[in-house]
């Protein structure tokens, strides 16, 4: 007894949060039908093609030619492949149990709610918070409307992973400004790299926010060694060489990904009605944007 309560007084966060993050995604588990989001035909015929491709060649499969009545569509050129990738490895390593490409999304889902709100507690640590503040920053932060209804509304798989990177953005941003660069770099590399292959919209958005703080805290940043962001630099060119080297070559056959199985004519119906855009566009404003900057706007100031 002893032993459970001292485990549970080292790691109550980290339950409370994978407890969380199971909670917030209770229709997923309480209901058979999968969500009929804005894409997400679009997703699963992107996933199921991808799981015909060996995982180390995911990055290069960019031609679907199931999509478009058999026509084909380059997916893997005009957007960035990491949400289907990551769904599709999980679909790899289930099918083998008779288990559906639709339990493979929810599990995915559920690890990149769960990350975010590891990520985001590890960073409320960081900024000197107590475990129970920093727990309620990750709670808020997975908890958030925006967040959420990218996941059980919209299916919106690539919105949904960026929550997942912005947390290593702010905290390489922490120990930049703290000068410890060592540590600056995997968080910068990891997380940039995450949001470029994840959602270049929001990787635009979070490259202004980053630009924004090193203008306002310049003086901060002209002692350290130029050389550690220039190995960041080249650090996410290589991350992101893999998926650019395959667009030369569109027609080679080892690229193509190919569902085992035609799709189905319909995917069942939604889970949740979705919220009008009013309120979709508010609650991102007033809720997600505020907790993204929660340990970064001090030094603004």
């Amino acid at each position: 007894m002893k032993n459970l309560q001292r485990f549970w007084q080292r790691h109550y966060p980290i339950i409370i949060i994978l407890a969380c993050s199971v909670l917030f995604l209770l229709p997923f588990w309480i209901h058979r039908a999968y969500i009929n989001g804005h894409d997400t035909p679009y997703h699963i015929a992107n996933i199921l093609g991808l799981a015909e491709v060996n995982p180390l060649e995911m990055f290069n499969a960019k031609l679907i030619d199931f999509i478009g009545s058999g026509m084909g569509y380059p997916s893997g050129i005009f957007y960035p492949q990491l949400s289907h990738i990551i769904p599709a490895t999980l679909y790899q390593l289930i099918a083998g149990f008779g288990l559906s490409v639709f339990i493979a999304c929810r599990l995915a889902h559920l690890l990149i709610l769960a990350g975010s709100g590891l990520l985001m507690y590890r960073l409320g640590r960081l900024r000197k918070l107590s475990r129970n503040p920093s727990l309620l920053v990750a709670i808020l932060y997975m908890g958030s409307t925006y967040h959420l209804s990218d996941i059980l509304i919209r299916d919106a798989t690539a919105e949904a992973l960026v929550f997942l990177f912005m947390p290593l953005v702010a905290i390489s941003l922490y120990y930049l400004h703290h000068q410890q660069y060592r540590r600056f770099l995997p968080y910068f590399i990891i997380g940039t790299a995450g949001l470029i292959l994840s959602h270049l919209v929001m990787t635009i958005y979070i490259g202004i926010f980053f630009a924004l703080y090193l203008a306002l805290n310049f003086r901060s940043f002209i002692t350290p060694p130029t050389s550690y962001l220039h190995c960041s630099w080249v650090a996410d060119l290589l991350c992101l060489s893999p998926p650019s080297s395959g667009y030369r070559s569109l027609k080679r056959s080892s690229l193509l990904a190919i569902p085992p199985s035609p799709m189905p004519s319909c995917i069942p119906a939604a889970i949740i009605s979705s919220p009008s855009l009013f309120t979709h566009s508010l609650t991102s404003i007033l809720i997600s944007t505020p907790l993204f900057g929660l340990s970064t706007l001090p030094h603004l100031l």
